[in-house]
This record gives structure tokens, sequence and C-alpha cells, in this order.
């Protein structure tokens, strides 16, 4: 039986995105975001999307300027040392018109885990005596009933579809990150669909000579698609670090020009690096090719 070809382009892979739609990010705050993927996401209008993400970066915070997002379950959505909030996530919650679920990193991790276990909930002894059950409704704490110690049971973070960036895959959908995985491989076991944007295609006789770097599974994944560059402005370990000077020069102006109330520069930002470009090779030529390359983790 001959094995699947999964390679995609962008707006063929992201058709399993609909309004509504339950959506996790992967990477963790400015690292490994699948940009290129939410680039493409914000052009087609999707609206109402529930996201899920461990701690998040200003991708996220994007996603919600763009409109793009009615409920949000994450620890945190900022910029490092850049930012300490995103901005257009705060304005979206000052404002209420922005849902977020309040969880920390490990009872996102155990929801992620009790939707892959198929279970009704995970015990977590993180969060007992915090405010965090009082804070977040879904959240119940309960006495083990071996011991009698109080825990926290957190609900199955179920996920329709879950957006990665890694460095490499085959076309078969073998992936391989370099570095940590961080939380993919949970987001991967728990969504139903998985596409992965990757820096690199490799042959499947590097996968199966390397066997034990292989991160994601074929059978995980959906679809693959190549995309160079794909996680910028965030950062791609192995490739191209986070690009400050985008961030700090364009993005997070504009963010914080629409939490004062100012909108038109976070309608330019979105136009010129998000609207306007009708691909991703299209928005790597408004970045340059000199700027992209003073990115390398080599240079």
């Amino acid at each position: 039986m001959a094995r699947k070809e999964k390679l995609m382009g962008l707006e063929d892979a992201l058709e399993a995105v609909r309004d509504g739609c339950r959506l996790a990010i992967g990477g963790f705050q400015l690292t490994s975001r699948p940009m290129a993927l939410l680039r493409a996401l914000v052009r087609r209008g999707v609206r109402g999307l529930t996201v899920v993400s461990p701690p998040s970066g200003l991708d996220v915070d994007l996603l919600v300027a763009a409109g793009c997002v009615k409920t949000l379950i994450t620890p945190y959505v900022g910029g490092e040392t850049l930012i300490g909030i995103g901005p257009a996530f705060r304005r979206a919650v000052e404002r209420g018109e922005l849902e977020v679920v309040d969880y920390d990193t490990g009872m996102l991790t155990a929801g992620l885990k009790a939707a892959i276990q198929g279970l009704p909930f995970m015990p977590w002894r993180g969060g007992v005596g915090t405010s965090l059950p009082q804070v977040n409704p879904h959240l119940k704490v309960f006495q083990d009933p071996l011991e009698g110690q109080p825990l926290v049971a957190v609900p199955p973070i179920r996920v329709d579809v879950a957006l990665i960036h890694a460095a490499y895959a085959d076309r078969y959908g073998n992936v391989q990150h370099v570095g940590s995985p961080m939380m993919d491989r949970l987001l991967a076991a728990a969504a139903e669909r998985v596409l992965v944007e990757v820096e690199r295609l490799v042959g499947n006789e590097r996968v199966r000579a390397e066997p034990h770097k292989t991160t994601i599974p074929a059978h995980r994944v959906t679809g693959v698609v190549v995309a160079p560059y794909g996680a910028h402005p965030t950062a791609s370990p192995g490739f191209y670090m986070i690009d400050r000077e985008h961030l700090v020069g364009e993005y997070i102006p504009a963010a914080q020009a629409l939490y004062r109330g100012d909108g038109e520069p976070m309608k330019r930002y979105l136009d010129r690096y998000v609207l306007a470009p009708r691909d991703h090779v299209e928005y790597l030529e408004k970045i340059g090719l000199r700027r992209l390359l003073s990115l390398s983790e080599e240079g």
C-alpha cells in the first residue's frame, strides 16, 4: 500500500480551519510560532476562534488585533522582555471583547493529557490553595479518594486543529524539531487535525536513518507546508533568531496605539504585512533578504 504524501499549500491546508474552530498554536512565547499559517489564517477572515496556546507571544496578540479570537485558553500573552503584556490582548480583555480561560502551564498540560486519554478530567496538585479555581469555573477542587488530599480536576482541552512550526519534515509528514519540541507533541496528540509548517523538506531516507529525531510521527500529521522563515518575526531554533527590530520598531508601537484607541497604525501594519501579501514569499520580500539573513543563528 503506497504511503500518502501530505505536502500542501498554505491556503489548502487552512481549509480545515473554520469559524468557531478550536485552534491550538504550537511553539512557546516568541519561539517557533507558526506565523506563515497564522498570517494566511487572518487573510481568510476566520472569526470566533477558541485558541489554545502555551505561554503565548505576540502572534496571539496579532490574532486578537485582527478580530479572529473569541475565547483564549493560555497562561500568558506578551512579548517576554520586549513588552510585558500584549497590548491588543489587554485592550480586548479590558473592553470585555475576549473571554480568557485562565490556566497555568501545568494545568494546560493536564487538560491536554485528559483529552488525549479520553478522560473526563486530569487530577493536578498545582493551583490548590490559590484563587485559580475561583477565577476559572472549569476547575474543580476535590478530595483524593485514596489519601484524602485536595486536588484540582482539570477538564479535557480538546482541539480541532493544531498549527505547528518545526525545522524539518518529509513529504509523508514525519516531523523533526531542532532543540526542544516544547508542548508541540501534546498539542498534536490532542488535535483532530495537525498542520505543520517547516523550514525545510527532507528525504524520507534521512528520517529512517535517524528515527529518534522524529518528534511528531506521520500518522498524527494531516498536512505539511514548506515555509522557509515561516516563524518570522519569532525565532526558529537552528535557523534564525527573533526579529527584535521588527517587533519593537513596527508591531509593538502599532499594538500600543491600538490600546490607546488609535487603530490606524495597526490597520497599516495588518495591511502591509498580513493582508496585502498574496503569499508567504511576498511577505518575505516585504521583510527583505538582507534583514532575514541578518537573523541567522550562524551570523
